[in-house]
């Protein structure tokens, strides 16, 4: 795991708490929209959590995903969120960080 980029981010606080809660769970099915360049999927699965599925809007942030992430680079996608076909998918757990502020609320 990268840990000097989590240490580094200000949202490592709020990933640890998350990764608490998510212990609590056993080992969910995750979906996380807007994964961005994976830190907190990188986090899941140095923790052993494998059951995952990222998407994120932006073909930059996943090829960095799957870059810091080679032994689960098949778990992210290029996706939009208001169209994705991966809420049909059996899921556990939905996760987003930073993402609520950009949906448009029509």
């Amino acid at each position: 795991m990268e840990q000097g980029i989590l240490r580094e981010t200000p949202y490592s606080h709020i990933w640890q708490k998350a990764l608490e809660i998510i212990k609590g769970l056993g080992r969910p099915r995750i979906l996380e929209i807007g994964c961005g360049p994976g830190q907190f999927a990188n986090y899941l699965f140095d923790e052993v959590f494998t059951d995952y599925m990222g998407i994120d809007f932006s073909s930059e942030a996943i090829s960095m995903a799957k870059e810091r992430n080679p032994h689960f680079a098949d778990r992210f996608f290029v996706d939009d969120a208001y169209t994705s076909n991966f809420f049909s998918g059996d899921y556990d757990l939905v996760i987003m960080f930073e993402v609520w502020s950009m949906f448009q609320m029509t």
